[in-house]
């Protein structure tokens, strides 16, 4: 029993190997985006405005740090993310990546903090061009309740 198991680890890390080491994506280049979202936080629906800029470190890996302003409710909110994604190999281009966010909240509540992940699908792929989609889920830390959220995203980018 413990062979079989042995095995299915071996295979599982000879995927993700050739996973990695076939991935071109983000080889050392530059990535800028911008985004739309809807969020909710304060137990309200936010519209939400970004942007990105990233750094591919190789292997399909590639450290951001993204800038959201939430805005048509109230308190207003900027948030400041920085963050690391994988670009996998594969048609349609899958991503997955976690992030660690910090909120301004405009007074009289304090700035919050958070941890996420998200993924999604790169749609369409011209060159340097890119439209992505996905969902993100995130996680305020310190908070005394049910502090958990999902949250769509879309992005539009340009790699140089």
């Amino acid at each position: 029993m413990a062979r079989v198991s042995t095995l299915r680890v071996m295979r599982v890390a000879c995927a993700l190997a050739v996973l990695l080491l076939a991935s071109p994506h983000r080889a050392d280049g530059w990535r800028v985006g911008g985004s739309v979202g809807v969020g909710v936080a304060y137990r309200q629906v936010y519209a939400t405005v970004g942007g990105l800029v990233g750094r591919g470190l190789g292997l399909g890996f590639e450290l951001s740090l993204a800038g959201d302003y939430w805005f048509a409710n109230s308190p207003t909110l900027f948030k400041l993310s920085p963050g690391l994604t994988w670009y996998a190999p594969l048609p349609l281009g899958p991503y997955i990546g976690g992030y660690y966010a910090h909120s301004f909240v405009a007074a009289p509540l304090s700035d919050t903090d958070a941890v996420g992940v998200r993924g999604g699908l790169t749609l369409v792929s011209a060159g340097p061009v890119a439209l992505m989609a996905g969902v993100a889920y995130e996680r305020q830390l310190s908070c005394p309740r049910d502090c958990d959220s999902w949250r769509p995203e879309a992005m539009a980018s340009f790699s140089f």
